[in-house]
């Protein structure tokens, strides 16, 4: 459709079509969740209906899903897990809360597996979906606009 636009164009369109898909969302009354999702969208339909890209394999590379950040891994599972225990923990010594299960949820490992089953279900799902529309696709198309290059 539009093949001869600037990454600043790009970023004009995407922002816009994120807004859009988000206030369509919204105007669905569709749950919260989902709007995780908005970016991502709007990124497929930026690669493969407004501007083409996606059928390049050099914008594929500009994702950065080239770079898995092994090394990273263990760390960023580990501090926010920590900062969590420590929060929990804290709050758990205040009257305000205890750590306690209840009776219709199951027992504790039920609620251990339900808790892992949703994490993984937002971090890899709608989390990503965000990641690569924000991160992936419009930071790299607007830090033309100043800045040392960090990344790319």
């Amino acid at each position: 459709m539009f093949t001869n636009l600037s990454d600043l164009q790009k970023s004009g369109f995407f922002i816009a079509l994120v807004l859009m898909i988000a206030s369509l969302f919204g105007v669905l009354k569709i749950t919260p969740e989902v709007y995780m999702f908005a970016p991502m969208i709007a990124l497929v339909s930026m690669f493969f209906v407004i501007t083409r890209d996606g059928y390049r394999k050099k914008e594929w590379s500009t994702l950065g899903l080239h770079r898995t950040g092994k090394g990273l891994w263990l760390f960023c599972i580990l501090v926010p897990f920590i900062c969590l225990s420590c929060a929990y923990f804290i709050t758990w010594l205040t009257p305000y809360a205890s750590p306690f299960v209840p009776e219709e949820a199951g027992s504790i490992w039920m609620v251990v597996m339900k808790v892992i089953i949703l994490f993984i279900f937002h971090t890899v799902t709608s989390s990503l979906g965000e990641e690569l529309g924000w991160r992936g696709y419009l930071l790299p198309k607007l830090i033309t606009l100043g800045g040392k290059k960090l990344y790319y």
